[in-house]
């Protein structure tokens, strides 16, 4: 039997999770007008990646930890980046949050953060199904495209991928998809 604090403790997690979610999809629509409308600004500034990647996890953590999920990242530091970590901050936390959803109670989600002369890719990868044969890149990215008998019971808006190839595209960056190193979820970069 459980006491009140217990009950209590319980609704509030339920209620800051519930909080997120509508927070997320709040900013995803309206970044989708915006998108939309030509009215995206990036505000450029330093960018320190791997606060930014952190930050998306910590806030992403409460959903993780519902599933029983568990994040395994290598967060390797690099140099300092211009760019706008707002927005920024909402691509990976869209990719953290499909990750999410889509792979399966019990399982890991990946973050990677890999450093070369020219570039930078982070990449989240997951133990999903895989993205669907029947998708190409352009349905990937397409807004409200969706799989509904492929997608679990916590449906989206279709919006997350469409708003991160937005961002990084605005970034000058690509989005990539890839064989999954660990399994055979899915494994995105940017």
């Amino acid at each position: 039997r459980q006491c009140g604090d217990e009950i209590a403790m319980k609704l509030a997690s339920a209620q800051y999770r519930g909080t997120i979610r509508l927070s997320q999809l709040v900013n995803n629509l309206l970044d989708s007008v915006r998108i939309e409308s030509g009215e995206m600004r990036l505000r450029y500034e330093p960018v320190d990646l791997v606060a930014v990647v952190s930050e998306a996890i910590e806030l992403m953590q409460p959903l993780i930890d519902q599933r029983d999920q568990r994040v395994v990242a290598s967060l390797a530091s690099g140099p300092a980046l211009t760019g706008d970590p707002q927005r920024l901050f909402s691509v990976i936390g869209n990719l953290i949050a499909n990750a999410n959803k889509f792979a399966p109670d019990q399982t890991r989600i990946w973050i990677d953060i890999e450093w070369a002369i020219d570039r930078v890719m982070v990449w989240v990868e997951d133990d999903g199904p895989g993205l669907p044969v029947s998708h190409t890149l352009s349905d990937l990215f397409a807004p409200f495209k969706r799989s509904p008998h492929e997608e679990p019971s916590q449906r989206g808006t279709g919006l997350g991928l469409t708003i991160v190839h937005a961002i990084v595209l605005a970034h000058g960056g690509v989005v990539k998809v890839a064989e999954p190193l660990r399994g055979e979820g899915t494994r995105i970069g940017i």
